[in-house]
């Protein structure tokens, strides 16, 4: 089996490989992290006609605009699961290769996300694939569930103190899974990407204020409550991040 690395992709008449990301051109960049997950020797397509030498089935070309996860892509190319499954992010624009770069370094270095919630939202997607569910619709449900954390607390809900952590550990789950069920049902959109980004905004913002109220109006900074709650969603940042 061989492995191409598909480079003649173009934005605005330019080309991605030749973009720049952590000072290196994103060809660079692309082969430094293919040959790091051991997948090496990589073949380079640079002309559009190369695309012919992909002659045995088994071969596969991977797109210079794909992030892929390591582990899984590996994964991918013994057979073992789609490619799909192993793509993280989609370079769209010269102001997407920050966002990229940042996250595969936090699919690499984020434990509680790759190990607890991911495998969660992964699941989550594969049943809801199955429906007529559509990404956008998770997407809400991720806000909808940070809104009622934000109001629960700000009004004192009885037992909100421990419902609130519940709902934004749920909420994080959400957060991972509209992607993945926008990849499986192959409906990605502009919007789709919009509404992610910006909710996943405005959820921050609304734990942050929720807390605020609530240790204001109601409690205290060493109450157990706060201790719980500020622990979980300490923790759970690190995973939505």
């Amino acid at each position: 089996m061989k492995v191409f690395l598909d480079a003649t992709h173009e934005i605005d008449g330019k080309r991605i490989a030749d973009w720049k990301v952590e000072n290196k051109s994103v060809l660079d960049w692309q082969l430094e992290f293919l040959a790091g997950a051991g997948i090496d020797p990589v073949m380079v397509i640079l002309d559009p006609a190369s695309h012919s030498e992909k002659k045995d089935p088994s071969d596969t070309i991977i797109r210079i605009q794909d992030v892929y996860h390591p582990g899984r892509l590996k994964k991918a190319l013994e057979g073992r699961r789609l490619l799909e499954t192993a793509k993280i992010y989609e370079i769209r624009s010269e102001a997407d290769l920050p966002a990229a770069a940042d996250e595969w370094t936090r699919n690499q270095w984020a434990p509680i996300g790759r190990f607890y919630i991911r495998p969660l939202a992964h699941r989550l997607a594969s049943a809801l694939s199955k429906t007529s569910v559509h990404p956008n619709q998770v997407t809400a449900a991720t806000f909808l569930c940070c809104l009622a954390v934000c109001l629960g607390l700000a009004v004192n809900a009885p037992g909100w103190s421990w419902w609130a952590p519940f709902l934004i550990l749920t909420a994080w789950v959400f957060d991972w899974t509209d992607g993945r069920l926008s990849r499986l049902k192959n409906c990605r959109s502009r919007l789709g990407g919009y509404l992610d980004s910006t909710v996943g905004d405005l959820c921050e913002d609304l734990c942050y204020l929720g807390i605020i109220l609530y240790l204001y109006f109601y409690d205290s900074l060493f109450s157990p409550y706060a201790f719980v709650f500020g622990t979980i969603f300490a923790f759970g940042k690190l995973a939505w991040e």
